[in-house]
């Protein structure tokens, strides 16, 4: 057995290659007021104009501390009404009904009118920690 076992530098490269490729790309925010846990599941309140239907993100590989150790989604979600967000998600396809959820963040509310609209960066740093 092994003393020591890592992902290497360039395993890493390959986890957010994957996820690039993936169809987790999908972006849906809420208004939900309990804090993000690794158990969730869904968002705890999605508001429109995703609480159906998920915004498509743009996926890339970054770099943070080592090359390509970072999966990056970036969307961009325009209000219909009087919001205030405090919580986003990434899912596998589009329709919510069913989605599996990748990522679960929530923050401080950002109050929105309708025509306004948030850019989420989206960025999951993998290290050997």
């Amino acid at each position: 057995m092994a003393d020591t076992v890592y992902v290497v530098n360039n395993g890493l490269g390959l986890i957010t290659a994957a996820l690039a490729s993936s169809n987790h790309k999908y972006v849906a925010w809420g208004t939900g007021v309990a804090a993000a846990t690794v158990t969730d599941a869904a968002l705890e309140t999605a508001a429109a104009p995703t609480n159906v239907t998920a915004a498509t993100g743009s996926q890339s590989q970054q770099t943070t501390t080592t090359t390509n150790d970072t999966y990056q989604v970036v969307a961009t979600i325009t209000a219909g009404g009087a919001l205030a967000i405090t919580e986003v998600g990434i899912f596998n396809q589009a329709t919510l009904s069913g989605a599996t959820m990748y990522l679960h963040g929530t923050f401080s509310a950002i109050n929105v009118s309708s025509g306004d609209s948030i850019q989420f960066t989206i960025k999951s740093v993998f290290d050997q920690a």
